[in-house]
């Protein structure tokens, strides 16, 4: 389990250039960041999020700067309040939904109040879906109403606090359930998808056996 502490905007931004993307923050004077990340390999990342209001925003020019890596953003948001922009939609940011975005083209996430966060970072040419599946998922607010959102919260809650004692096929394996997850969850946005139950129960064994976990 890696932890990281910012302080400052110099600080968060730092540590967004080197986890997703250049961008600049604008943060209070009495500003702190917490993340944790348990790394599953292959550019993917399950962990958590708190912070105090912050506001970080990134453009072109900034991206350009960085490593060329495109990487999805999942934020299921426990607690707080407040914005994310990307692709000319504005999705608010509320205690019991979840919000997506991707490190390759600005955003603006704006936290107005105090906010704890479920996060998951998957590379997006890893998720198995068509782009514009992708694309219209992007900064819209997923309710956690959604049965998949609901099953992808527990497996991420439970998955950044053990995965550091996983083996490297154990990592592997809750990396593909992980990405199973976050794809099943952004199907269920479209409304000509309805979820499958089955599914539903099959991806669940899938997460049992991943964590070790016995009927």
């Amino acid at each position: 389990m890696q932890v990281y502490e910012s302080h400052s905007a110099e600080e968060l931004e730092q540590y967004a250039a080197s986890s997703f993307a250049p961008a600049l923050a604008a943060v209070p004077k009495d500003f702190h960041c917490r993340t944790t990340l348990a790394d599953l390999g292959g550019g993917i990342a399950a962990g958590t999020f708190t912070t105090r209001p912050l506001r970080i925003q990134a453009s072109r020019t900034g991206i350009a700067r960085g490593d060329g890596q495109d990487t999805l953003m999942l934020c299921i948001h426990l607690s707080g309040a407040g914005t994310l922009e990307q692709h000319g939609r504005e999705a608010s940011i509320s205690a019991g939904t979840a919000v997506l975005f991707e490190s390759g083209t600005p955003f603006d996430l704006n936290y107005v109040q105090t906010g704890e966060s479920l996060t998951l970072q998957i590379p997006r040419d890893l998720v198995p879906l068509r782009g514009n599946e992708i694309s219209q998922g992007l900064s819209q607010a997923i309710p956690l109403a959604s049965p998949s959102l609901q099953l992808l919260r527990l497996y991420l809650d439970q998955l950044h606090k053990v995965a550091g004692s996983f083996s490297s096929p154990q990592r592997g394996d809750a990396a593909r359930a992980a990405i199973d997850l976050l794809a099943m969850t952004m199907r269920g946005m479209a409304p000509s998808v309805q979820a499958d139950d089955v599914l539903v129960e099959v991806l669940r064994e899938h997460i049992r056996a991943s964590l070790g976990i016995r009927h």
